[in-house]
């Protein structure tokens, strides 16, 4: 018993542990971070939604926010590709931010211009356009104060556990 006890002591001595505070144990691996409608919805960003949790939970508040603009940009084509936004040069997957959301804004502007008779169902249209015109320029401003930034070598795109949780929720 004693060999064995050695022999794991040294296995242990040449391995490093990354210990996770208490309050960050319950992002690691965590397949629904987001929850179940997030997880069923959108499966290309999964991959990305628990490595933000396990960056998160690292300590790693910068890459945490890197994988969340990854996943917050699988949303903005969702969204494009939801109201037909198409580009005559490019895919929708191969256009930037700032292309798309030029667009997105002109299709609550075609909304608000819309006549109410083409609409089926009362008050759908200004759903549309509450829905559009509230989650729009939260985009923008997630583009804005975060994702390009964080995409180029700024110096100031560092961020410590506190902005990553605020970003994350």
């Amino acid at each position: 018993f004693h060999r064995l006890q050695l022999d794991i002591i040294s296995q242990l001595e040449k391995r490093q542990f990354l210990k996770v505070a208490d309050d960050r144990g319950e992002f690691v691996d965590k397949e629904r971070l987001f929850g179940d409608k997030v997880y069923d919805q959108f499966e290309s960003a999964r991959r990305d939604i628990k490595e933000a949790g396990n960056c998160f939970a690292a300590e790693c508040s910068t890459a945490a926010v890197f994988h969340l603009m990854r996943v917050c940009e699988v949303g903005l084509r969702a969204l494009a590709r939801d109201r037909n936004v198409e580009f005559k040069d490019k895919p929708l997957e191969e256009k930037q931010w700032g292309e798309i959301l030029p667009k997105l804004e002109s299709v609550i502007t075609d909304l608000r211009e819309a006549d109410k008779k083409n609409w089926k169902t009362f008050g759908l249209k200004e759903t549309q356009i509450r829905f559009y015109a509230d989650l729009v320029p939260e985009l923008r401003s997630f583009n804005e104060a975060w994702r390009r930034h964080l995409s180029h070598a700024d110096p100031e795109a560092f961020y410590d556990r506190y902005q990553a949780k605020s970003i994350m929720d």
